[in-house]
């Protein structure tokens, strides 16, 4: 994680300010932010500086919730699944978009919601789910505000939206699922969404929609990091 202080923006204050508690999660290091990190550090032994290096980001880690990070695999649907690859996915009717070439996203989602809150999903309920709430959009799939959508209706206990990779590998050590968005590279040649759902030793676990290829169910740091467009980081 990098250092934070005065002035610091981005995914990671908003970490930061929610480990804090009390604070509006907005992305901003300010004065509100700055006096709240001088106050935990001050009640947990810290050097009340105010700025957030590798000693403070350990401890509020640490002090962060937890369960076992997940070692059963979440269920791994695919889109092309014969069952449902030919349902028309669409926000305007046409036909020619189905969950078998655009339904990635749902279908990660459906690992998620089958393996936290209901054995029965399919995607075939998320893409319904991502039509009838505004999430599908007019090409290309679904929006990234679906996935915290999905997981509020089902009552996780947050959904952090980051591009940094060390949130995501936090929110797995700490027994979450992680969405992400792939651009070019091992997983696809445009952008594709996949569920990320451990992390081990350098090598993270991942499901992908789109394929049955053993050599793309496993990413390594490198290649999450350099190929990831986006997490949507799950707490159940």
């Amino acid at each position: 994680m990098r250092t934070l202080r005065l002035g610091s923006t981005g995914e990671d204050v908003k970490l930061l300010q929610e480990k804090l508690g009390g604070l509006a999660a907005d992305g901003i290091f300010g004065r509100l932010t700055q006096a709240a990190v001088v106050a935990y550090q001050s009640a947990n032994g810290l050097v009340p500086d105010g700025i957030v290096g590798p000693l403070t980001w350990a401890k509020l880690l640490e002090d962060a919730p937890k369960e076992p990070p997940i070692e059963s695999r979440p269920p791994d649907f695919k889109q092309y699944d014969p069952r449902w690859r030919d349902i028309m996915f669409s926000n305007h009717g046409d036909k020619r978009q189905t969950i078998g070439n655009s339904g990635c996203g749902p279908t990660a989602m459906a690992d998620v919601v089958g393996h936290w809150w209901d054995a029965n999903i399919t995607p075939v309920q998320m893409c319904e789910f991502a039509v009838d709430h505004g999430y599908r959009e007019y090409e290309g799939g679904v929006s990234g505000a679906f996935f915290g959508a999905v997981a509020e209706r089902y009552g996780a206990a947050k959904v952090i939206r980051t591009s940094n990779i060390a949130v995501a590998q936090s929110c797995l050590e700490q027994g979450g699922l992680v969405v992400v968005c792939f651009g070019p590279g091992k997983w696809t040649t445009g952008g594709h969404f996949c569920l990320l759902w451990k992390y081990s030793n350098g090598v993270f676990s991942v499901n992908d929609p789109g394929s049955g290829s053993v050599r793309k169910e496993s990413g390594t740091y490198a290649e999450v990091r350099d190929q990831a467009r986006g997490f949507w980081c799950i707490w159940r």
